[in-house]
């Protein structure tokens, strides 16, 4: 198994290899039952599928409701809700800058590390995938952009080149990723704050340059990452000739009334999927032991972990590529392997969500508990605003066998969903139902490699270099 999992980690691109748990785990019953049982459940979920899916069902049949019919809801949508939460999204976005640049440069006391790497990248992660897109509201570079510039008179809307598509996004998003995974003063709250600084520069040069809808809708990471997301939630806001509707709908939805994905937004999802893969295979004695080759021959550690990185995204982009030929020849279709890649990349989007779940839910049951922390404290300046200053992170309550169990549903029901979604859109792509079960295949293969390999990383202990 060990030797498997060696060649997988490296040959074969696994959506999000992740290390929920952080240390070993004395489980109920051996690791191979647990993999057996999931695979079982993987190839019982497939047929089920292919039996049940209907060429018939439409997108727009599945039940929603729209909230707005209840008064209670009806708040959301109010200008001085609106305005309110958009002016401390504002505030905060300088409280958090004055911290980086004036506040204490211990990290654990300094509210600008704590917040970005857990309050923003995981909980707001979380949110908008199985809540709802709440990123148009609390963007502060929007908010502020349509403060000094609401009708965009300073705005040269140059034309947006289709061959462009979310490139500048998905560039801006790999730097991100790169600064959360392999810098090393990624948590240095002046050096965190300079970065705030400079992408808050070219947001806004970006918005100028291009008008800011448009700068938002293809070249703002964090806007197009938290639609692909939100494409899983549960709410949406869909605006119509009489008005806003939020739309209470089951998951997954979104992803099924999505048309065909282009050639960046493709690139977007699979840099989503491989950059929580790395953080998942990057802690593995497999990938220590690959860095370590480069530390040998004089390579430093972020050179090593960048060349990784690009490897790992590299080798998932191949092997998607490969999967869409092996669909295509599984169909027998005429159909291309890139029309068939860009159909069905966001058919990955529900395993993408419940391993960001399976890797953070860890970190933001704790280190969260910091955030309320430094809220009284934001600075470092010894206050103590909301009475929280002198609380401490309780580590105690976790039971990391529940935990591990909870993980272990969390991965199988995104892998059963992902399958169910690929199927639907296959039953739309291909021309008769036999035909899209066929062209499945290939995909409940990847989904039985994706659990077990999944599984077996997950339950690993992170192993550290040297």
């Amino acid at each position: 198994m060990t030797y498997i999992a060696l060649i997988a980690s490296f040959l074969i691109p696994l959506p999000l290899l992740a290390h929920g748990i952080g240390q070993r785990i004395d489980l109920a019953i051996p690791l191979d039952i647990y993999l057996g049982a999931a695979t079982a459940v993987v190839i019982l979920s497939f047929f089920i599928i292919a039996f049940l899916g209907k060429r018939t069902k439409q997108y727009d049949d599945y039940p929603s409701f729209d909230l707005f019919t209840l008064r209670f809801f009806r708040f959301l949508v109010h200008p001085l809700f609106l305005l309110g939460i958009k002016a401390l999204s504002v505030a905060f976005l300088f409280v958090l800058i004055f911290a980086g640049f004036f506040g204490d440069q211990t990290p654990t006391d300094n509210i600008l590390p704590i917040f970005v790497w857990v309050a923003f990248t995981v909980f707001l992660t979380y949110f908008v995938a199985f809540v709802g897109n709440v990123w148009a509201v609390l963007n502060p570079w929007k908010t502020l952009h349509e403060l000094f510039d609401a009708q965009e008179k300073f705005s040269f809307h140059c034309r947006w080149p289709t061959w462009l598509g979310v490139w500048p996004a998905f560039a801006l998003m790999f730097g991100f990723r790169f600064v959360e995974n392999i810098y090393p003063n990624a948590t240095n709250p002046e050096i965190l704050a300079g970065i705030i600084s400079a992408f808050s520069v070219i947001t806004f040069i970006g918005m100028v340059v291009f008008g800011r809808r448009q700068w938002l809708a293809q070249g703002d990471p964090f806007s197009v990452f938290f639609d692909f997301l939100s494409r899983v939630s549960i709410l949406v806001f869909e605006k119509t000739h009489t008005g806003t509707r939020l739309m209470l709908r089951l998951p997954c939805v979104g992803i099924l009334k999505s048309s065909a994905s282009s050639l960046s937004e493709t690139a977007f999802v699979l840099l989503m999927l491989a950059s929580v893969s790395f953080d998942g295979v990057s802690s593995t004695a497999q990938a220590v032991s690959f860095l370590t080759f480069f530390l040998n021959n004089g390579v430093s550690l972020v050179a090593a972990k960048t060349i990784l990185f690009v490897a790992v995204f590299a080798l998932f982009v191949g092997m998607y590529v490969l999967f869409a030929l092996l669909i295509k020849n599984y169909a027998r279709t005429n159909i291309s392997v890139s029309t068939i890649a860009h159909r069905f990349v966001l058919s990955l989007l529900p395993i993408a969500v419940v391993y960001e779940v399976a890797h953070f839910t860890t970190l933001l049951i704790t280190e969260g508990q910091r955030v309320f922390i430094l809220l009284s404290d934001p600075f470092g300046f010894e206050w103590n605003l909301f009475g929280t200053a002198l609380n401490t992170v309780n580590y105690s309550f976790i039971n990391f066998k529940l935990l591990w169990n909870f993980e272990v549903a969390l991965i199988l029901l995104g892998h059963v969903a992902s399958l169910y979604i690929a199927h639907m859109v296959a039953l739309l792509v291909f021309s008769d139902a036999k035909q899209a079960v066929r062209s499945q295949v290939p995909m409940l293969v990847l989904m039985v490699v994706y659990t077990v390999l999944g599984l077996w990383i997950l339950a690993q202990p992170p192993a550290l270099i040297g």
